[in-house]
């Protein structure tokens, strides 16, 4: 999208003058808020992969685009996270994959991505069940802007901060784009802009990436239990 926009700004009619017809995403949960556009806009027909770094292409969609079929060579699980039992179809669980293969063998590895699948036949006529979408991870981090933040490193970067006795990460999607934001419970005499500030600043030190909104809450508002990160992009 980056790359149609700065064309569209040099005066380009993207989808007459670059003749773009395919794209194939993967690792990239953006493509479902995308896919609409480049289709219907700009004509280009979106693929969808699933895979790792350490696993390859795990699943793929076909021509249906009714969910990503699980590749020949490999046995896909989904467990639940806590017992490692595996769940049934469209329950939630982890994607856990197992590769038979003599010089690279994986057994039960755990991708940390929650998903679901479908046994359910696909019009195509590929038998294999597909996942339906990935819905989320697991594990004591999360992904924005391409890098992980650990919800230790955001603890260290947080601990820094004086007059700040609860927070919360959130993300978000604006303008198509990963938000960071970060809900603030500070003392009542603390100056926001100058906390602000501080709050940016040791983030960006600690984790490298930018705090994007800095909202302070009334004191109470973030429970005990409340998540040190949560994630509203997906729905």
């Amino acid at each position: 999208m980056a790359i149609i926009k700065k064309a569209e700004e040099m005066g380009y009619d993207f989808r007459r003058d670059f003749k773009l017809r395919w794209a194939i995403g993967t690792g990239e949960r953006h493509l479902q808020v995308l896919r609409e556009e480049f289709e219907g806009k700009y004509g280009i027909n979106v693929i969808q992969f699933y895979g790792t770094a350490d696993l390859g292409m795990v699943a793929h969609e076909c021509g249906e685009k009714n969910g990503m079929h699980i590749a020949d060579d490999m046995i896909v699980e989904l467990v639940d996270p806590d017992t490692g039992r595996q769940v049934g179809p469209m329950e939630e669980g982890e994607v856990v994959v197992t590769i038979l293969n003599e010089t690279y063998p994986l057994v039960r590895f755990g991708t940390g991505d929650l998903s679901f699948y479908t046994d359910e036949p696909c019009p195509c006529g590929n038998g294999s069940p597909r996942l339906t979408h990935i819905s989320g991870m697991i594990g004591d981090h999360v992904r924005a802007k391409g890098m992980f933040i650990h919800f230790r490193e955001l603890q260290e970067a947080m601990s820094k901060v004086a007059q700040v006795s609860k927070y919360q990460l959130v993300l978000t999607l604006k303008d198509r784009k990963d938000c960071i934001g970060m809900k603030v419970e500070a003392e009542p005499d603390a100056n926001q802009e100058t906390l602000s500030k501080a709050i940016r600043e040791k983030c960006k030190q600690v984790f490298k990436l930018t705090v994007d909104e800095v909202t302070f809450v009334p004191k109470g508002t973030l429970s005990e239990d409340a998540k040190p990160a949560v994630d509203e992009r997906w729905g």
